[in-house]
């Protein structure tokens, strides 16, 4: 039935073949056909959440010289001041707005998507990813995993047209024949509690600010729910504190806790701490993927901590039309990210390059205090940052933000 649907959308985007195609969708079937529809057309996709405000949009339109946007209906008010064709996916009618023609614009033929990131360099840009980058990692992260029983179902929370929901999971799930329960609207810890225990899911990845949450959640809410069949829940962070660790293993006690570690770069998984590992070493970001080199640029000889670089056929292939950029160095990417490797060759996160600071004469990791802070119950999130200070070099900053549902 996918099969047969992509086919049918596809004759219909034969007039944009060749292009840069935006995907303005939410989780749901819908975004699958569409997603392979526009590959089919050889064309490029650019995924973009429902959250992107209209300038974002437009934005993007104006780099990538893309005619047409695929959306539902329930989005014609915030699109309609595009000036783009539209593929409405419920009705399958295409409503040409513009008179362009068709755009030239020079791209790899191998590229088949640009994914929006903050990238190693700070400012949004658009990570030009191949066939083989994706697949590659795939293969990856299936290499690091230990075990897969012939029953799991799995649920997606990540937007599709994130890095990881794009390559970890929804063509991971798809690869493997695995069948997956999408999630779609605004996040709410019992709606996907009670999406978890309707449906059996045995795995679930969660991005950090989730789980804390759900760390966070009473045990008593969280007993309301059969969640005896989920036993595998993978994260997307540098860190997790011991304390939040502990709380995860007593509400989830049938599960196992993986971290994974990557960027939109990178396909995006570089490395994932193995399911024997998870407490002997947690805290770790884990070994890094098979088919991927890695080596620390140290900051100096007396300190193993240094900017990690990584290489292989999952690294992409730069940044669209930054030809300028020294994201990649004879192939070698730098992440960013500042981090020192024990004699087992797992790593461990020390914080962002860019971010690291001195007060008073001591080097702050901001990430070392948010880790701490993020624990208290009612915080839902904190960013810590220096402001300049005459007497100290820096002084201490924080955001917090708490939790709409807290007494604080």
């Amino acid at each position: 039935e996918l099969f047969f649907k992509v086919n049918k959308m596809a004759k219909l985007l034969e007039e944009y073949r060749n292009e840069v195609v935006i995907l303005f969708l939410e989780n749901s079937i819908e975004y699958y056909i569409s997603y392979f529809a526009v590959l089919k057309v050889d064309s490029v996709i650019v995924p973009m959440a429902l959250s992107n405000p209209v300038y974002r949009l437009n934005v993007v339109k104006n780099q990538t010289g893309s005619r047409l946007i695929i959306a539902d209906s329930a989005q014609r008010d915030k699109i309609q001041s595009l000036e783009m064709d539209v593929f409405w996916v419920d009705t399958n009618t295409i409503e040409s707005n513009t008179q362009n023609e068709k755009p030239f614009f020079e791209i790899p033929d191998e590229i088949i998507m640009l994914l929006e990131t903050s990238g190693s360099i700070n400012e949004s840009k658009l990570v030009m990813l191949t066939n083989e980058n994706i697949f590659s990692n795939i293969l990856s992260f299936r290499d690091s995993i230990e075990y897969m029983g012939s029953e799991e179902k799995a649920m997606i929370i990540s937007f599709l047209g994130s890095s990881h929901g794009n390559t970890v999971e929804m063509l991971f799930y798809l690869y493997y024949h695995i069948p997956v329960v999408l999630y779609d609207g605004a996040v709410n810890v019992t709606r996907i509690l009670r999406l978890i225990s309707l449906n059996e899911v045995t795995r679930v990845h969660l991005v950090s600010p989730l789980l804390t949450l759900l760390c966070k959640t009473d045990r008593e809410v969280i007993s309301r729910y059969d969640l005896s069949k989920l036993h595998r829940i993978s994260f997307g962070s540098c860190y997790f504190s011991k304390d939040l660790l502990d709380s995860a293993l007593e509400r989830f006690p049938n599960a196992i806790l993986i971290q994974d570690y990557g960027l939109t770069e990178a396909s995006p998984l570089v490395a994932s701490l193995g399911e024997k590992d998870w407490r002997t070493k947690f805290g770790s970001l884990g070994k890094v993927l098979s088919g991927i080199e890695m080596k620390i640029d140290k900051m100096d000889a007396e300190n193993d901590m240094g900017e990690l670089l990584i290489k292989g056929k999952s690294v992409c292939k730069g940044y669209f039309k930054n030809n300028n950029c020294d994201l990649l160095n004879n192939g070698w990417l730098r992440t960013g990210d500042l981090v020192y490797c024990d004699n087992e060759g797992y790593l461990f996160f020390v914080g962002r390059k860019g971010r690291r600071f001195k007060c008073s004469g001591y080097n702050i990791n901001p990430e070392d205090i948010e880790k701490i802070v993020v624990t208290y119950k009612g915080v839902k999130n904190v960013l810590v940052y220096a402001e300049k200070d005459l007497i100290r070099e820096n002084q201490v900053c924080m955001d917090i933000e708490i939790d709409k549902e807290s007494e604080i």
